[in-house]
């Protein structure tokens, strides 16, 4: 990841900030899970929020090193 454009790097921070988020959102209902009604409805959502955010980070880490990697072969 030498040369990483700027979008990429505010995609990357982004969904980090994304993922973060969710994991706190998923660590506070489990910690609370008895008092909420909708514990297992923020569970479920953080947990399917924060596996696409991760996702998205791949692929942006993916397509970065494709382009370097065509770069060099040129």
């Amino acid at each position: 990841m030498k040369k990483m454009n700027i979008n990429h790097k505010t995609e990357i921070g982004f969904h980090l900030f994304i993922f973060f988020f969710m994991v706190i959102v998923f660590v506070s209902s489990i910690a609370r899970l008895d008092e909420m009604d909708r514990g297992f409805l923020y569970l479920t959502l953080s947990t399917l929020i924060g596996i696409g955010s991760l996702y998205q980070i791949y692929k942006v880490i993916r397509r970065n090193r494709r382009k370097q990697n065509n770069t060099k072969l040129v």
